[in-house]
């Protein structure tokens, strides 16, 4: 998670959204601790990609341009009755991809 910073204006206070610089920051930490994550499984062959713009069109982007038969995706954990939902990216390139979703 990215912390924003807060700007006062008149009596109230504006969150200010997070840096260019703070955005790839919190990126690549989340790329770092993933590809440790999956180097634990053994795993050590991992090919991440970091490209701004929309979530849902970037990876199935991607995908299409990588030639890919199959993108898998999570899904936020939201206890029994959010397991039947899955997230808007989610939905989003499972309604775009021209391969598989998982």
């Amino acid at each position: 998670q990215v912390a924003s910073e807060t700007m006062m204006v008149g009596y109230s206070a504006v969150p200010l959204p997070p840096s260019a610089e703070e955005l790839e920051k919190a990126g690549a930490d989340a790329i770092e601790k993933a590809t440790a994550i999956v180097g634990k499984q053994g795993i050590d062959n991992a090919v991440t990609h970091v490209q701004p713009g929309d979530p849902g069109r970037v990876i199935v982007e991607y995908a299409k341009a990588e030639n890919a038969d199959l993108i898998v995706m999570g899904r936020r954990g939201l206890g029994d009755f959010g397991s039947l939902l899955v997230g808007s990216i989610t939905h989003k390139v499972s309604q775009l991809a021209e391969c598989a979703v998982l």
